[in-house]
């Protein structure tokens, strides 16, 4: 099976990222699937984008939490994208041949009740569970969401490095790991998750050598910025693996 390649917040190395341009960048580039964070507005909308404060993308340093849909539709990312509604984005999804990691964005603000109103909005979107994946570093979260939509494949979020994370997955009844690229340095990382029905996607991954080793490693998924260059890269390697072998023994991989 092949290591998919899914767009960090969209084709965010080439538009402004969680915006409609950047995940339309990301269908035109051959992504096989688009990762989002969605966060909750004052009045109860679900919107697409990363951070809890605003200023980094529009200049406004409030909070998101604390602005309506009315407010944030005043503000502009990189100076001429509207932050876009989640609902926009599962419609443009579901006309795209596309897998959704919908990652909830709930570890600082927690959002009461948001698992439930994503999972609403995905049934009203006409969006089938082999289309979507939900993460989040909130791992009690994820419980949550797979309680609500038990078809529905749930992974954990995580930047450390954790003592057999496979059975940790199990134990909360999560589908997948979602970790940062350390973790596939752990010896065997990725098969001991396979022997446990348990995928990887792991992030981000934008320099070749890293792009490599997941794709070496049997990885289920690359989450990258720059999802035209990796599958690019994907399709060299898979026609002639070999060629990359003087890389791969640099990073103490065999193909």
């Amino acid at each position: 099976m092949k290591t998919e390649i899914w767009a960090h917040r969209g084709a965010s190395r080439d538009e402004p990222e969680n915006t409609m341009a950047a995940f339309e960048k990301a269908c035109k580039d051959g992504a096989d699937g688009l990762e989002m964070d969605v966060q909750r507005t004052k009045d109860g909308e679900l919107v697409v984008f990363h951070d809890e404060a605003l200023g980094r993308l529009t200049g406004d340093p409030r909070q998101l939490k604390d602005l309506t849909r009315k407010e944030l539709r005043a503000l502009r990312v990189a100076n001429a994208h509207d932050i876009p509604l989640l609902a926009d984005v599962l419609r443009f999804c579901k006309e795209q041949d596309l897998r959704l990691n919908i990652k909830l964005k709930n570890s600082v603000h927690l959002y009461p009740g948001l698992e439930e109103e994503i999972a609403e909005l995905v049934r009203d979107a006409g969006l089938f569970s082999d289309r979507i994946i939900y993460s989040s570093f909130n791992h009690l979260s994820i419980q949550k969401m797979k309680s609500i939509d038990p078809k529905a494949p749930v992974g954990l979020l995580y930047a450390g490095i954790l003592h057999e994370p496979w059975n940790y997955a199990k134990t909360l009844g999560a589908d997948a790991l979602h970790p940062m690229l350390n973790s596939l340095q752990i010896p065997d990382f990725v098969k001991h998750c396979h022997v446990e029905g348990i995928r990887v996607h792991t992030w981000t991954a934008d320099e070749d050598a890293h792009i490599l080793a997941a794709l070496a490693l049997g990885a289920d998924a690359v989450i990258t910025n720059e999802p035209a260059h990796a599958v690019r890269l994907r399709e060299s390697f898979v026609r002639d693996p070999a060629a990359y072998r003087p890389v791969l023994r640099e990073l103490g991989l065999e193909v």
